[in-house]
Order: C-alpha cells, then structure tokens, then sequence
C-alpha cells in the first residue's frame, strides 16, 4: 500500500495505491485487469482507515479498475464517506499483451531498448501515454475545495509527482513511494517518510 498526500490552498488531497492484491503476490501483471485485493490486502486498507479518518475526506475519486473499487469501498464504508466518483482517467498503465501474464514471461532486455518515456510493452501504453491522460486531471486536482481522497495505481501516482514538480521520467518511475507521503508545499511535492 502507498500512501501518499497533498497540502494545497487549504484543502489535503490524499492519494493511496489500491490495497495488495492476489495476483501481484503471483507476480502477474494487472494492467488495466480489475484484480482483486487479498486478505492482507483488504485488511491493510482498513488498518489506514484509522489513519485516514483524521483527515475529514469528503469525497473519493477511484480508478474505475476493480481492485481500486474494492479499496475505495472499505475506505467508503469505514468511514462513512457518501460522495465516490469512478474516474477512468486514474487506471494503471496497460500492460498490452502481458496483462494477466507472469513477470517472468516479459523480455525485460528487449523491453528495455526503448528510451523510458515511450516504454510500452506490445499493445500497451508508454510512461507518456498514461502522463498525457492523466494532465488534465492534476490540473482540476489542484483546484479541488475540500479534502479529497484519490485511489489509483502505482505509476499515475509517479506521473502526477513528475508533472507537479516538473521532473524526469527517470527520477519519477525511480521514486521510492512505500510508506511515503507527498506534501504539495506552494507548487512542488515533498516526498516524506508517513512514520
């Protein structure tokens, strides 16, 4: 589970990957498959309800993939938070042809030729491909009034760090997000230990 959150002008934006689910313990690539959580998975997400409830969340944006729906359903459930918004725009990356399929079967070396932002594996997206879906949504997000809770993924969470703070695709995608949270301090994210 990554948890992250924003400061900005008043309200917190809080934004958390979706909780731990069977198939990555496999280690199989979900792209945009639905998932779906784990036990441990289900019981991580209501272990940061404790933490989340400080926050006063009035509204939940999810990734419309399953995995984040089931995440954002505790989360809506514990804590008694009415307004929920499946967004299309906060899946992850599509995998192309490796969706559903173990890590173990990707020629990472063959994979790896392409310069990083244009990335993809066949039929999927590119690292710039989610950046440009994901733009337009970061821009209404900084100008969200109340404090609001986004569940997504783990590579849109790194894409809306690299456009607030305007770094590479390198320094992005290499970013240690576990256990971390971000703080939009004026116009950049700090990233900081949660503990």
């Amino acid at each position: 589970m990554i948890l992250s959150f924003l400061l900005y002008m008043g309200s917190q934006i809080i934004i958390i990957r979706h909780g731990e689910t069977i198939e990555s313990t496999k280690g199989i690539l979900l792209g945009q498959m639905d998932g779906e959580l784990s036990d441990n998975g289900r019981k991580e997400v209501k272990g940061l309800c404790g933490l989340l409830d400080k926050f006063s969340i009035k509204k939940i944006y999810s990734s419309d993939l399953g995995r984040a729906i089931a995440t954002a359903g505790i989360i809506a459930y514990e804590l008694n938070i009415k307004d929920t918004e499946l967004n299309k725009v906060l899946r992850e990356r599509s995998a192309g042809v490796f969706e559903g399929r173990s890590t173990d079967e990707v020629d990472w070396i063959e994979y790896e030729k392409v310069g990083l932002p244009h990335r993809r594996h066949k039929g999927g997206e590119s690292f710039l491909d989610v950046e440009d879906r994901i733009c337009p949504f970061v821009e209404d997000m900084l100008e969200f009034k109340e404090n609001t809770l986004l569940i997504c993924h783990s590579v849109v969470m790194r894409m809306i760090v690299k456009i607030v703070n305007k770094i590479s695709f390198e320094d992005a995608l290499g970013m240690d997000l576990d256990a971390k949270f971000l703080v939009l301090d004026g116009s950049r994210i700090k990233i900081q230990d949660w503990s």
